[in-house]
């Protein structure tokens, strides 16, 4: 089994072993027509191609899984789940007994808000804060359930243009200076802009009010050297397949230990394992409550991990944003200003929104790139609404103009 024998190499690369930026050969890319030498693919923050290491471990573990299922998914898995566990919390920077894999960022956000609810945390009368540019997959769990548990959501508003690290923790400070909330719900990185929130200072101004802080981290590891534990998230959602590079399917979630009782999931009702030999059916990745989890998906999982590693994830973020600086400075040039953070250095991560020139027609546009250019922009949601970003339209949010 492809887990077999991988329990030596527990730790993760201490340091980089190889520069930027990685070599088409580490990735099965083909064009629109097929295969093209020309052809280039840009895209993470949605779903982006896996590299080849990715690929090949869950190939191989799907075959050998196959083989003798009872064992090698219900025996051998155990040693191997386990190791990539580790490697998940040595990439977060949290503890082994803190995380857990997951199919996606809207599946541990999902479970973190209706954890709390059943807890009694969060009950009628209480109140939930987000920002007006969430993705909806973030904040569905808060919208369907407000009216049935009688709580409220409240929303603080980000600047498109020019928003900054101070400005924001302000509105969010006046917020909550007025009212008492229970849970601060924010992405760590905003899908619309690129917007990186300040997380550890909106974590002392939730803290210091009883309340707790859920992350949306959908657009943040992988892409930026994220450390939960200096973030002061109680809880921290995210993808792997997204700027992680891992199978389509996988992602993570980070609970604070001290969060943890607070969080009642039936989906985490086996525990969070951490003793791994505490109970017969119940270990870090695969609980009494669980069922059976996907064990190939989970070692294409590890081993995007150990492709990050293989960088150091400090290069790849000074990387990414240098890619996003050259992009911004020839959008600018052509009148395309930049939407997000006053200072990209500072409070941005690589993603870059554009705001066409008022002459240009974001349909327009989107045609003209693909037929005259061979270049594809996908159509990837709307604009922010005073109840969150809507679902997916056929606008282009990246291309759309702003007055």
């Amino acid at each position: 089994m492809a887990f077999r024998g991988s329990v030596l190499a527990l730790a993760l690369a201490a340091t980089a072993a190889r520069d930027l930026p990685a070599p088409m050969s580490d990735f099965y890319l083909e064009g629109p027509l097929g295969h093209e030498s020309n052809f280039s693919y840009m895209n993470t923050a949605t779903l982006g191609p896996a590299p080849r290491a990715v690929v090949e471990a869950l190939s191989a573990a799907a075959a050998d899984n196959e083989k003798n299922p009872n064992v090698d998914v219900y025996e051998y898995f155990k040693i191997g789940a386990e190791l990539v566990r580790h490697k998940a919390a040595k990439f977060l920077g949290c503890s082994d007994a803190e995380v857990l894999l997951t199919p996606s960022t809207t599946f541990g956000l999902n479970t973190v808000g209706d954890g709390l609810i059943a807890s009694g945390f969060v009950g009628a009368g209480d109140r939930v804060l987000t920002t007006d540019q969430e993705h909806y997959g973030a904040t569905n769990v808060w919208r369907t359930r407000a009216n049935a548990t009688g709580f409220s959501i409240d929303e603080v508003a980000v600047p498109l243009f020019n928003a900054t690290a101070a400005g924001v923790l302000a509105a969010f400070e006046a917020k909550l200076n007025a009212t008492t909330y229970k849970v601060v719900a924010v992405a760590h990185v905003l899908t619309t802009t690129g917007f990186k929130l300040p997380l550890s200072e909106l974590a002392d101004l939730v803290h210091a009010r009883g309340g707790l802080l859920v992350v949306d981290g959908a657009q943040a590891p992988g892409g930026l050297d994220v450390d939960f534990s200096k973030t002061g998230a109680d809880a921290y959602a995210t993808s792997s397949h997204k700027w992680g590079l891992g199978p389509k399917g996988s992602g993570l979630l980070c609970v604070k230990e001290s969060a943890q009782p607070k969080v009642q999931a039936t989906y985490l009702a086996g525990g969070y394992g951490r003793d791994i030999g505490a109970l017969p059916d119940a270990y870090g990745v695969k609980t009494s409550s669980s069922g059976t989890v996907p064990p190939a998906i989970i070692a294409g999982q590890g081993a995007a991990f150990d492709y990050l590693a293989d960088f150091g994830m400090a290069d790849v973020e000074q990387h990414n944003m240098g890619l996003r600086a050259r992009a911004a400075a020839a959008f600018s040039a052509m009148g395309c200003a930049p939407l997000g953070a006053l200072d990209p250095a500072a409070d941005s991560a690589p993603i870059l929104t554009i705001a066409l020139p008022d002459s240009h027609d974001a349909t327009w546009t989107y045609r003209k790139l693909w037929l005259e250019y061979g270049i594809f922009v996908k159509s990837t949601g709307a604009a922010p609404t005073s109840t969150g970003s809507s679902p997916p339209s056929r606008r282009f949010w990246a291309t759309r103009p702003w007055p």
